[in-house]
């Protein structure tokens, strides 16, 4: 889901959700994981200026190398990613910090992870904080920033 709408995120999860009560397994162990790429500026602004670039040159990255051009050519594992090489492609940073991305000020990122918590179910959060050559001091920022200011508003 790191760079999933979360529309297709609740679809996809309320069928694992279904899958695993109907296959007998129970309820209270139910764990619903999401990966996002996360990062807590020191403002809203630079919160989705800072990590812009970086972020982008990820997305582009992981279409041209990952994603064939002619899924044929790949084993059939890895078929998934050509379908996904035009969304990849056709990423709009706008949209993914709006609604995929966990950027922004610590409000905001808290807000972004309540909404996953509270209306997707989320139960286990994956943090990626350190991506597509983001500088190392704005990585370490980001991270003590959620350290100290957002893990705390969940405990």
């Amino acid at each position: 889901p790191s760079i999933t709408p979360p529309a297709l995120m609740a679809q996809s999860y309320d069928k694992y959700r279904r899958t695993w009560l109907e296959s007998g397994h129970p309820a209270d162990q139910l764990e619903i994981p999401a990966l996002h790429f996360t990062y807590v500026g020191a403002s809203g602004p630079r919160a989705r200026r800072e990590p812009e670039q970086c972020v982008m040159w990820y997305f582009q990255t992981f279409a041209r190398l990952v994603a064939a051009q002619r899924p044929e050519e790949v084993s059939p594992e890895y078929r998934f990613y050509a379908k996904a090489r035009e969304h990849l492609q056709s990423v709009d940073y706008g949209h993914l910090y709006e609604d995929v991305l966990l950027f922004g000020d610590i409000e905001r990122v808290v807000d972004r992870i309540k909404f996953l918590r509270d209306e997707l179910g989320v139960t286990y959060l994956l943090n990626w904080m350190n991506f597509g050559g983001l500088e190392n001091e704005l990585a370490r920022d980001s991270l003590r920033r959620f350290a100290e200011k957002v893990i705390p508003r969940f405990r």
